[in-house]
């Protein structure tokens, strides 16, 4: 009997094939920047406004209070009056998206924000769960 349940198992497992991702599905991108004397221009800000699915303002109010630095919108790029090194502007992204994206329960990306009784609140799409946001 255990040796069929091997087998069995075995056959499961040649099914399934080869797991070859890490299982999470969702990746924050490297920002991408350059320089212009001491402006910085996020090239690709828009894809994290689209990965994200948050709303545009609402995400440079988060940075220019983050970043303490002016910052003009041109469209699919940002325009930070102040030189940030890379390497800070990712880690306020990941700032954004644990504070503002990520699920704390499932630590799922599919959330959405609504404002019920004065209190934002971000609500998971997949586990249900909520927490109330600043």
């Amino acid at each position: 009997m255990n040796d069929k349940y091997v087998q069995m198992l075995d056959n499961l497992y040649s099914k399934l094939g080869n797991k070859s991702s890490s299982g999470n599905r969702f990746e924050i991108p490297k920002v991408e920047i350059v320089y212009q004397g001491s402006i910085t221009i996020w090239k690709n800000f828009n894809r994290f406004v689209e990965l994200f699915r948050r709303d545009r303002d609402f995400m440079i109010r988060f940075f220019k209070r983050e970043l303490g630095a002016p910052i003009d919108d041109k469209g699919e790029e940002l325009l930070i009056h102040r030189r940030v090194p890379a390497h800070n502007l990712e880690i306020k992204v990941n700032s954004f998206f644990e504070l503002y994206v990520r699920c704390n329960e499932c630590k799922g990306p599919d959330t959405h924000i609504v404002e019920k009784d004065g209190l934002k609140l971000l609500v998971c799409e997949i586990c249900g769960a909520s927490r109330v946001i600043r």
